[in-house]
């Protein structure tokens, strides 16, 4: 089985943006919105724990022992080396949960950025 190379690098671009939520400057959206901003913290442990109650204790601790990157793109929908023999239905309801999870970030992140720039 051949497993790709992650495409996380179409997400980070050389330009650099701070962040509106916490003020910290990124090149990778998101995973900065995903797995690092400070004001997504609580949004960020709600996924993760969705996540513990979805895979069994060994694919919830494979997860979390991955590098960024790669913990990244498994959220995002890549099927990674540590899920490759993982079912589908689990599978189906993982990246289900990822999405719901990153929408409620990206609803609070739409929010404040609307209230930053109705302010300006």
């Amino acid at each position: 089985m051949e497993i790709s190379k992650p495409c996380i690098s179409v997400v980070k671009t050389d330009i650099e943006k701070q962040c509106k939520l916490c003020d910290q400057v990124t090149s990778n959206l998101a995973k900065h919105f995903i797995l690092e901003c400070a004001s997504l913290y609580q949004e960020r442990q709600d996924m993760f724990e969705n996540f513990t109650d979805i895979l069994s204790a060994r694919d919830a601790t494979m997860l979390n022992n991955q590098d960024d990157d790669i913990v990244l793109e498994t959220i995002l929908g890549g099927k990674t080396d540590c899920f490759h023999e993982m079912s589908d239905l689990i599978w189906e309801e993982f990246v289900l949960a990822s999405a719901t999870n990153i929408n409620k970030m990206m609803h609070k992140v739409t929010l404040v950025n609307s209230a930053v720039d109705n302010s300006a």
